[in-house]
């Protein structure tokens, strides 16, 4: 009964250890305009051709990362019947392939020639590349490829985006990089533009993985966010990373929706009803030093010049108020309203906690 492929590859590994690799070209710090001339070779064979996807495994090894590699992959048929070479398929456009004979003869091999652009930046240093070859039957043989990047140094996200409490004086950033031999941060420039200029920064490594940190100083201003571009550059070798950074204030008060729409009650012309949801930030919710009781009460009212407004709150959760606003106007403004009008104007909330009194606008609409 035919065998998958898997058992013959790896009885031929542990027999004769095929693996072979050639590393040709110049040191990049040599170098200043030339890419290397990088060539990489590989063996591995096939015992049996079998059913389904026959593997033939290529580790590659480190690889350079953000290079143009050319590859010369051998396979080796070691069964007693020939693999005819209908197609090959490549998954990804950062590989192109070529056979260079149509058959992969019984007892004897053939060989594909690969060029591979590998990642500049990446998740994870190890990477994982397949290219199908398929006979006239449909049979499949798997040129599974895997390597690891040498040389990375990038930030593991294209960006960053941070928040900050209402209450923060000072900025905290850990961003996750990624940096694998001959890369290293020991002689790294950084260099931040943008709000971030006066950025305190470092490479700092911790359970193997590499972060950079940085701090600064800042006000209590209100303001809806900054930002900028944190930039890593290794000078020997010229490997350059960078990240933008957004960094935003989160409110004290959210209130929604943004627009109030207050709708007449159809037995009382005079009285308008709508409803809203009010999130404090758990700063504002924080209890004085020294005091271990329950969380106060917190108060909501609003004022407006359509009329009175009166505010009944329900917490809904932890810092969560759904609020119900009935305003009633005077004989004199209804009189004077517009038929089938609109009447736009301004809501002014004064909430009250043990953090302060907080004094947020929302847009209010009268309709019918």
């Amino acid at each position: 009964m035919l065998r998958f492929v898997a058992i013959g590859v790896l009885v031929y590994f542990l027999q004769c250890g095929t693996c072979l690799y050639h590393l040709r070209g110049q040191d990049k710090q040599s170098q200043s305009t030339e890419t290397p001339s990088i060539e990489i070779r590989a063996e591995a064979a096939i015992a049996e051709f079998a059913p389904g996807n026959m593997r033939a495994p290529f580790n590659l090894g480190p690889v350079p990362a953000g290079e143009t590699i050319s590859l010369k992959l051998t396979v080796h048929n070691t069964s007693g019947e020939d693999f005819n070479i209908n197609r090959l398929v490549v998954v990804c456009a950062c590989i192109k392939a070529n056979n260079l004979t149509n058959v992969i003869a019984s007892q004897g091999s053939a060989d594909f020639e690969l060029t591979l652009q590998t990642a500049p930046q990446s998740k994870t240093p190890r990477q994982v590349y397949s290219v199908f070859v398929y006979d006239s039957q449909d049979r499949l043989v798997d040129l599974h490829m895997t390597y690891e990047l040498a040389g990375l140094m990038c930030f593991v996200d294209q960006a960053v985006y941070a928040k900050l409490a209402p209450d923060d004086t000072q900025l905290k950033l850990r961003i996750p990089m990624l940096i694998t031999e001959p890369a290293s941060p020991k002689n790294a420039v950084i260099n931040c533009t943008g709000d971030l200029a006066d950025l305190d920064t470092s490479i700092e490594q911790s359970e193997g993985k590499y972060f950079l940190v940085g701090s600064a100083e800042i006000g209590k201003q209100a303001f809806a966010g900054f930002g900028g571009e944190i930039r890593v550059t290794e000078p020997l070798s010229g490997r350059e990373c960078s990240i933008k950074c957004l960094i935003q204030r989160e409110r004290d008060v959210t209130i929604s929706p943004s627009i109030l729409r207050f709708r007449r009650d159809p037995d009382n012309e005079s009285q308008y009803a709508a409803t809203s949801l009010i999130r404090l930030h758990p700063s504002l919710l924080k209890l004085p030093e020294g005091r271990r009781d329950s969380p106060p009460a917190v108060l909501i009212e609003c004022t407006c010049q359509q009329g009175l407004v009166s505010a009944s709150s329900v917490q809904v959760t932890e810092g969560v108020y759904r609020v119900l606003l009935i305003l009633t106007k005077s004989d004199k403004d209804v009189a004077q309203e517009e038929t089938n009008g609109e009447e736009s104007t301004v809501l002014h909330w004064h909430i009250k906690s043990t953090a302060g009194s907080f004094q947020p606008v929302s847009r209010l609409v009268l309709g019918d």
